[in-house]
């Protein structure tokens, strides 16, 4: 009896000093890399001149857009004192739709007509850099306020047999009329970090638009809800769930204006490093 009295106390020491051992490890760098699973994108564009027609894209309805697609995504974080952190995330979405002719598509001063295939590529880069001041932090909860910047690229281009205003696109191929648009969106955000047991953790990111930068003006609202789970002192995996709805106005060149209408949501699994 008293031996199993002994090994029901060695192991009760030893669970609770490995539990220690995890709640005690440093969470100065966070390197999480893993997959951001779209499920839902929409994109609309509009452009328009001076005395002309406004043009209107729904890419998912008008192109055959894809509304889903998987990406690999980088995020981290580097925490430099107790208070105070940088913030990562760089991830690439490109979408590709096809029509098989029958298209009628107003893009400015042309009329775009597919006489046979038609493919079209849009593409996304998003990298985000934020810094992070956590006014409050104990062992338990943290909370924190923060700014950065989203970096948003945009292109779109197009593919096939086309013609612009009744001018065939004799090689077949090609990306006449493309666009391409690169916002850096200045943001302010907050944070909020619970621990549940010293290996699990709840995070909730926001991050807001709030001011026009280089003759582009609009709003931004990007959320994330993550939930970590520590396996080993160095290694992690989690889920979570990222939304982003952003509304982008930017002036091109001969006076035209872009209007973009972006709206995608996804779940995220991945794996963490931690030092």
């Amino acid at each position: 009896m008293r031996d199993k009295i002994i090994r029901i106390m060695l192991i009760i020491m030893i669970g609770a000093g490995s539990l220690q051992a995890v709640e005690e490890i440093p969470d100065d760098l966070q390197v999480r890399l893993g997959g951001y699973f779209i499920t839902s994108q929409d994109t609309e564009m509009r452009l328009k001149g001076k005395n002309r027609p406004g043009v209107y894209l729904n890419l998912q309805d008008l192109l055959n857009m894809e509304s889903s697609t998987q990406v690999f995504r980088l995020d981290g974080y580097y925490r430099f004192t107790p208070h105070h952190s940088l913030e990562v995330s760089w991830y690439s979405i490109k979408n590709k739709g096809r029509v098989d002719g029958g298209v009628e598509v107003p893009l400015g001063d042309y009329n775009l007509s597919a006489s046979g295939r038609l493919d079209s590529t849009f593409n996304t880069d998003i990298y985000k850099v934020n810094y992070l001041y956590s006014f409050y932090h104990n062992e338990q909860v943290e909370l924190a306020i923060g700014a950065g910047l989203h970096v948003m690229r945009f292109a779109l281009g197009f593919d096939g047999e086309y013609s612009f205003t009744g001018i065939i696109n004799e090689d077949g191929g090609g990306t006449s009329d493309n666009v391409a648009v690169t916002a850096p969106l200045p943001v302010a955000g907050f944070r909020v970090s619970y621990k549940i047991l010293p290996e699990l953790r709840v995070k909730y990111a926001a991050d807001y638009f709030f001011i026009a930068f280089d003759g582009s003006t609009g709003g931004l609202v990007d959320t994330l809800l993550t939930v970590d789970y520590r396996i080993t002192k160095n290694f992690g995996l989690g889920l979570g769930v990222n939304s982003t709805r952003m509304r982008l106005e930017t002036e091109l060149e001969s006076a035209r204006v872009l209007t973009i209408n972006y709206d995608i949501i996804g779940g995220m699994v991945y794996g963490t490093l931690n030092f």
